[in-house]
């Protein structure tokens, strides 16, 4: 008869296990990327191989098992190859540590079990893993029993009469529920994943494109409300890599259309704004004063990166801004402008202008008459073949 003690040994276990569930859903959803989630996950399922290991339980006298190759199955099962490998590499290291006649075969169990946990995740991938699929499992996992060959005959035959028949049966016990609480987590977080896919459906990103910025920029220079004089400022979001590479392409993209919609919202009137670059956009205003500009400056910052962007199934996301601003009398070529902002890592500009030639013009009859000249006409005259130049590059391309 199993007494007590060996039956809350078994809970014991068992509820460390069902602490994996609950870590693999947290540290998912904190971090739905690929590789650090990944890791993480696979570090923590080989701490508690290690610690089934070093907690092992005697269900008859004489017979000592652990749990260790359950976190090994599931490693395969639920955590893709990097953290499979990870939770092997420490598993094997702990059993190495231990040593005995039984480490080679005890590393061949760990390599097993995590093989068919990784054979069952793609065996399974498209299907629905209810019941059967958990048995299933269990029967993989039941393979690392083979790893008996490297002991002694006599032990071998030992270990397949008296101890392969009550692991099988902890198995049936552990295995299903534990794979199958791991296995909702899954499915939810595939849940919210469509959630956060289904915003960004059809949702524009709201800020015009760079070739159409800068002939936007063109005209209204010309023509339009910063004829007088403009304002440029350049919006950088930062890190936007380290998103990718954290949090996913999803957040990337929801960044990115956060970042557009909340411009697009403090644009002033008179003003434009667009992107320049993957993760820059630039603002062009009516010129403003010196103190108006960074206090204007200061309202995009706080609008912009103060309240971070809720997200279905994982952390809010917080915008982070690099700015730079210059004001100009009269508005320049895109290039020029990119070159002088301090945002480094913009491309070239799409409009590039080329050299005045004057040298047909006819000269003025009149010396006197051009000394006489007010300082405003003299440069609306100078400009005038310069604005020529720009339209007709932003019409027809480069010449």
């Amino acid at each position: 008869m199993i007494e007590i003690g060996t039956l809350m040994d078994f809970f014991g276990s068992l509820s460390i296990l069902g602490m994996l569930a609950i870590f693999y859903g947290s540290i998912r959803r904190a971090l739905p990327g690929t590789w650090i989630a990944e890791s993480l996950l696979g570090i923590l399922f080989g701490v508690v191989a290690v610690m089934q290991m070093n907690a092992p339980f005697e269900p008859i006298p004489g017979l000592i098992i652990d749990m260790r190759n359950v976190p090994m199955v599931l490693a395969g099962a639920f955590l893709g190859a990097r953290g499979m490998l990870l939770c092997m590499v420490l598993a094997i290291a702990a059993r190495l540590q231990i040593g005995g006649i039984g480490a080679l075969a005890g590393v061949a169990s760990i390599l097993i079990a995590g093989a068919a946990g990784a054979f069952w995740n793609a065996a399974t991938a498209r299907r629905t893993r209810g019941p059967l699929a958990m048995l299933g499992l269990v029967m993989l996992l039941s393979t690392h029993l083979v790893s008996v060959v490297f002991l002694p005959l006599d032990v071998a035959i030992w270990f397949m009469v008296n101890a392969a028949p009550i692991l099988i049966v902890l198995y049936l016990l552990s295995v299903p529920v534990v794979a199958g609480l791991l296995d909702r987590e899954r499915r939810q977080m595939l849940k919210e994943a469509e959630l956060r896919r289904a915003a960004n459906i059809g949702a524009s990103d709201g800020l015009m494109p760079k070739e159409a910025f800068a002939w936007t920029l063109v005209q209204a220079s010309v023509t339009g409300s910063l004829r007088d004089g403009a304002s440029i400022i350049a919006i950088e979001l930062r890190h936007r890599g380290a998103l990718a590479r954290i949090w996913g392409t999803e957040a990337d993209k929801i960044a990115t259309a956060a970042l557009s919609a909340r411009l697009d919202a403090l644009v002033p009137d008179g003003g434009i704004v667009g992107w320049i670059g993957p993760d820059q956009a630039m603002m062009a205003i009516p010129a403003m004063s010196d103190r108006a500009k960074t206090d204007f400056l200061m309202h995009i910052r706080r609008e912009v990166s103060s309240d971070p962007i809720p997200v279905p199934g994982m952390a809010a996301i917080r915008l982070s801004l690099e700015l730079d601003a210059r004001t100009y009398d009269a508005v320049p070529p895109l290039d020029r402008i990119l070159t002088d902002m301090k945002i480094k890592k913009v491309g070239k500009a799409q409009i590039i202008p080329v050299k005045r030639k004057r040298a047909g013009l006819a000269k003025p009859k009149r010396f006197a008459e051009m000394q006489t000249q007010t300082k405003t006409a003299r440069r609306r005259r100078d400009d005038l073949f310069g604005t020529f130049d720009r339209l007709r590059e932003a019409r027809f391309g480069q010449i």
